[in-house]
């Protein structure tokens, strides 16, 4: 199975001179827990709930602050991202060994998806639920 068979689109993203304010504003209204940072269709950085909470228990900056600073200031980055045509294995792979629950997927330096938690979960339900079905079969081998 590959990742664009289970990216999410279109992305949500803001510019990197947005405030954070207008970012938590976005991820709010669009029921997300991270926004893609980017510059035209460029990836160029990520923030997450779990950015903000640090930066306010780490770093100890001030919420006022925080609001009005620059998105660019305080995302993730690099930006961590996959291809539309790689592996699922190797995307969920990556995604264990980088620590990361978003992957933006590029095509040609272009954001064309996202990868997330709840689409690997989505991809995975219906293996289980075969995997489970298969289980409950009797055996009828004698």
């Amino acid at each position: 199975m590959k990742v664009r068979e289970v990216m999410s689109r279109p992305v949500v993203t803001v510019g990197p001179k947005d405030a954070v304010w207008y970012a938590l504003q976005v991820m709010i209204s669009t029921r997300i827990g991270a926004v893609v940072i980017a510059e035209g269709e460029r990836p160029v950085g990520i923030l997450t709930e779990s950015d903000v909470v640090r930066l306010l228990v780490d770093r100890g900056m001030g919420i006022v602050e925080l609001l009005s600073v620059p998105v660019e200031n305080v995302m993730s980055k690099p930006v961590i991202t996959c291809s539309p045509d790689e592996d699922l294995v190797d995307a969920l792979t990556l995604m264990l060994e980088k620590r990361v629950r978003r992957l933006p997927v590029v095509e040609n330096d272009r954001l064309v998806g996202i990868l997330t938690e709840r689409d690997l979960m989505g991809a995975m339900l219906p293996l289980l639920r075969s995997a489970k079905a298969g289980e409950a079969r009797p055996d009828t081998r004698m």
